[in-house]
């Protein structure tokens, strides 16, 4: 188990991973930003709410005030009470109108109007000629709005409040009064809206920032500091994360994240097994080389034996071991550099096949028939060192899959032929071994995975003779099952372009 470590605490020199950037990253979260916002966004709201409130608002307060003039005239007209009754009474008069905060009650008709009650001062009466008329009966929603806000930003006129004439006698009630009355009430009324507007704010930005907090933010964190950990020790198992099972769009996240990071690991177990093995291929043939040197030292005293038959064999063993020498240095360099563009030359392509063949055991084979189908005329300009290491490769994997065979009613072949596409050389190994299984066939050409998987083998040859074939600008494929004859097990195609060697005519 990993010690914990305080993420606060670095030591002097000590670099920061990514998991402590993590943790000490500078600005607003995600929560405070959440939590902002939607304290901004309600607020928006209740501005969008308050507007047709305060118009509506207003509406009511001069439906109210004209009500209570109507009751008002109810008890002052002297067709109720006599024209020695209220209306008379210039002390009942101004109690109503204080009662009312009203200046001046009308009864109006068609025949004209009766002023019922007035305020009047030292100068006489307090009504401005100029009072602004406010007829209820024709306010829509826009003009309300309108008057609304005028209202709240002057509020100083005079208002002669009126509405619809009572039918069939045509009268109706007029009552003056200060706007600034109305403009009071309107403002107590907003602070109170502006009041209720943050506590609901307050209130479901909260519930908000829990709910998300619970839902988001902490998995989004969880997944950013599994990240960071990860990227700190990759190759640690406990680095991973452990999917929640959530089954939403998180939860998806989560599954990915941990197929990414086992995918990654894996991939840093196959780079950290090729940099063994490049390591132990490097002390293998660093000794290997001083011995094949010294094999090919002696191998040159064998030109000085007159025997016919060591005279035939001596340049073979010379070459093998040229060839063994070459392979060492190539497995030096495999995983570190590419392979180099080879250079290339004119040669017969049937007499290098026979040497290839010849190396991979196929020529002197008790039980399988090598076949060289190509022209022994046929000249191609290639890399010549390239392709053979190609074919041998290919012809070796070919041998083995054939000697597991064992209830063939049918002679096991390899055969090599080629053809020419434009100027492009196209070679093919093919034999009628089992074939290669779908399974393996995406894998096919990526080191450790080729051939593997059979008794002794490595992995690599299929690998190197891909990079070969590319190092001459060439590709080598596996021809699937549907373009081959179903006789035929394996089929492989080496497409090396500009091959074609021009007629000297």
């Amino acid at each position: 188990m990993r010690a914990m470590r305080d993420p606060g605490i670095q030591n002097p020199g000590t670099a920061v991973t990514p998991a402590k950037k993590a943790l000490t990253r500078k600005g607003t979260g995600l929560s405070a930003k959440l939590l902002v916002l939607t304290i901004l966004f309600v607020m928006l709201a209740e501005v969008l709410i308050f507007v047709p409130s305060i118009a509506n608002f207003r509406n009511t307060w001069l439906q109210d005030r004209l009500a209570d003039a109507e009751l008002a005239v109810a008890a002052l007209d002297p067709a109720t009470y006599g024209t020695e009754g209220a209306a008379g009474d210039a002390m009942m008069q101004q109690v109503l109108l204080e009662t009312l905060q009203a200046h001046e009650l009308v009864v109006a008709s068609d025949a004209g109007r009766q002023v019922l009650a007035q305020r009047t001062g030292i100068d006489g009466p307090l009504v401005a000629n100029m009072a602004i008329d406010v007829d209820i009966s024709t306010s829509n929603p826009l003009t309300s709005i309108w008057d609304a806000f005028k209202t709240l930003l002057d509020g100083g006129n005079v208002l002669r409040i009126h509405g619809a004439p009572e039918p069939p006698t045509g009268r109706y009630v007029e009552v003056v009064v200060e706007e600034y009355y109305m403009r009071d009430a309107m403002l107590e009324f907003s602070r109170n809206i502006l009041i209720l507007s943050i506590v609901i704010s307050l209130i479901t930005a909260g519930l908000v920032y829990l709910s998300l907090n619970a839902l988001f933010v902490k998995p989004l964190r969880r997944l950013d500091q599994a990240m960071a950990t990860f990227a700190d020790a990759p190759e640690d198992p406990g680095s991973m994360i452990v999917p929640s099972g959530r089954g939403d769009e998180l939860g998806t996240a989560e599954q990915r994240l941990a197929s990414m990071q086992s995918d990654v690991r894996t991939m840093l177990t196959e780079r950290r097994r090729l940099a063994d093995v490049g390591l132990a291929v490097s002390k293998i043939n660093h000794d290997l080389r001083n011995l094949l040197s010294s094999a090919h030292l002696l191998s040159e005293r064998l030109d000085m034996i007159a025997d016919p038959h060591v005279q035939r064999i001596a340049p073979k063993i010379v070459r093998a071991i040229d060839r063994a020498v070459s392979f060492c240095e190539a497995a030096l360099a495999y995983g570190q550099v590419r392979e180099e563009a080879p250079d290339r030359a004119t040669f017969a392509l049937a007499g290098l096949v026979d040497e290839a063949a010849e190396f991979a055991g196929l020529t002197s084979h008790n039980s399988l028939h090598f076949t060289n189908e190509i022209d022994p005329a046929l000249a191609v300009r290639v890399g010549q060192e390239n392709l053979f290491r190609i074919l041998l490769n290919l012809m070796r994997n070919g041998r083995h899959a054939l000697e597991a065979v064992t209830d063939s009613d049918e002679p096991l072949r390899l055969m090599v032929s080629a053809d020419f596409i434009g100027d492009a050389l196209c070679l093919k190994v093919a034999d009628t071994g089992p074939g290669i299984p779908e399974t393996v066939q995406e894998r096919l050409f990526l080191p450790f995975h080729g051939d593997a998987g059979r008794r002794g083998g490595t992995g690599l040859g299929l690998a190197i003779a891909k990079e070969l074939a590319e190092a001459d600008g060439g590709t080598i494929r596996l021809v699937p099952s549907s373009e081959c004859d179903r006789t035929l097990g394996a089929v492989f195609a080496i497409t090396l372009p500009n091959a074609r060697v021009e007629d000297a005519g």
